[in-house]
């Protein structure tokens, strides 16, 4: 689950990431195309300009009061021109109109200055086929400090001079500004909607695997409880004939022990035959109470029960059985009182004693714990020191009928699940092949 859902994070990313990635270069190539547009607005200007300096100078000097009026004019007539500016070769401004800050240098590249964009055109203004003005004619009165002035402005205009613009960028930097919420809105819908997307995928992948989960869940109760009423119905018509068999072996018994028959080889044969028929119907009908106990629905009772109580209580009926083995049976148990029903809690602590037992040998050790690690969840647990059981048989040793040892049904730890999950109860079982297992009961709720 958990790698899925970096799997998820990471689909997102590269999703959010490409979709950036074209929402930047949109953004970008739309800044650069109204960049490009406000450029191409100022060379226009400048090139009407250049033409209109050129015609004037054709027919007529243009003294440079009167050039800095026809400047003057034109940026009141265009209201997207802040202002206009005329420099020499090496960059001095000469005639201006309008508003043209210090300190800006003619280039051919385009310059942002604050809410403007300085546009700069390299011009050759001397009309083609007139003789270029002579400093000091006409233009303005020579002989004086304007005449002096008057040289200067006509050596200009007769050289490479540059013309200069500044745009107003008031428009463009509103529209760039639209454009860039525009992108940090989009980027943040892009981002909630592939979320979103994922998330959505999640869920619905997490539902249909619920689905898929719980029909399984519902086939293999509907196989176990076939299975169940299937065992069921042959133990009940087994039982009568069991107890049939065993009664009629208890008769013969009693006859050949109560009367006075004579002690041959054949009489005692018989005694011991009777025996053995008890015994293994006695045997059968305990099996076949087990298969019964197991496909009977039990519906607990819940009371509030002394957990450690009842543990030493059972664990006391399997104390002769373990001492006569040589196994040592011992309890480390803590005060705990619980919600049970106290039958079905015995009977499922009798089923984990008796199988702990069964995997025992000489020597081996069965230790009962019952503490309350955090909270007020308590854990039980069986830990012995016997076979143990194999790591390709753990999944299944709570499945019905499943069992490794000899004469085994394998119902005892299928009843301890059933019991379990009917108290609302976690059963786990950890073993290590030749050194032994242990199962613990879990989500026991302290009251």
């Amino acid at each position: 689950m958990f790698k899925r859902v970096i799997l998820g994070l990471c689909v997102a990313a590269v999703v959010v990431a490409v979709a950036a990635d074209v929402l930047w270069n949109s953004f970008r190539k739309e800044r650069e195309m109204r960049a490009a547009i406000l450029t191409s607005q100022g060379q226009g200007a400048l090139y009407a300009l250049e033409g209109g300096i050129r015609s004037w100078r054709r027919v007529d000097s243009l003294p440079r009061e009167r050039g800095e009026i026809l400047l003057q004019g034109i940026v009141r007539a265009a209201p997207e021109i802040l202002g206009l500016a005329v420099f020499d070769a090496k960059g001095n401004p000469v005639a201006q109109g309008g508003r043209i800050p210090p300190g800006l240098i003619p280039s051919a590249t385009p310059q942002w200055y604050l809410d403007g964009l300085f546009v700069c055109k390299a011009a050759e203004l001397v009309p083609s086929g007139v003789a270029p003005a002579r400093a000091g004619g006409s233009e303005l009165g020579a002989g004086t400090g304007q005449g002096n002035e008057a040289d200067q402005w006509t050596r200009t205009l007769n050289g490479p001079v540059w013309l200069g613009i500044l745009m107003d960028a008031t428009a463009y930097h509103k529209a760039v500004a639209e454009a860039r919420r525009a992108l940090e809105c989009s980027l943040a819908l892009s981002l909630v909607l592939t979320l979103s997307g994922v998330g959505l995928i999640a869920a619905v992948r997490c539902r249909q695997r619920r689905a898929i989960v719980a029909e399984l869940d519902r086939d293999h109760e509907e196989r176990m409880k076939e299975r169940s009423e299937l065992g069921a119905s042959l133990a009940r018509g087994t039982t009568n004939p069991l107890t049939a068999i065993w009664g009629l072996a208890q008769s013969m018994l009693e006859v050949c022990e109560t009367t006075n028959l004579p002690a041959t080889k054949e009489i005692e044969e018989l005694r011991r035959t009777c025996r053995r028929i008890a015994d293994e119907a006695d045997l059968a009908m305990g099996r076949v109470n087990s298969l019964l106990e197991y496909a009977r629905a039990q519906v607990p009772c819940p009371t509030q029960v002394n957990l450690d109580r009842s543990l030493a209580e059972t664990a006391a009926r399997f104390e002769k059985e373990a001492a006569s083995r040589e196994i040592e049976l011992r309890a480390n148990l803590q005060p705990v009182r619980a919600l049970a029903d106290p039958g079905m809690f015995r009977q499922m602590m009798a089923h984990l004693l008796a199988n702990a037992l069964a995997a025992c040998h000489k020597g081996d050790r069965i230790e009962i714990t019952l503490d309350i690690p955090a909270g007020k969840t308590a854990v039980i647990a069986i830990r012995d020191t016997g076979e143990g059981i194999l790591p390709e048989d753990l999944p299944c040793v709570f499945e019905p009928y499943f069992s490794r040892r000899e004469g085994g049904m394998g119902l005892g730890l299928a009843i301890v699940q059933q019991i379990a999950q009917s108290h609302g109860w976690r059963v786990e079982m950890d073993s290590v092949p030749g050194k032994g297992a242990t199962v613990r009961v879990l989500d026991v709720r302290a009251v």
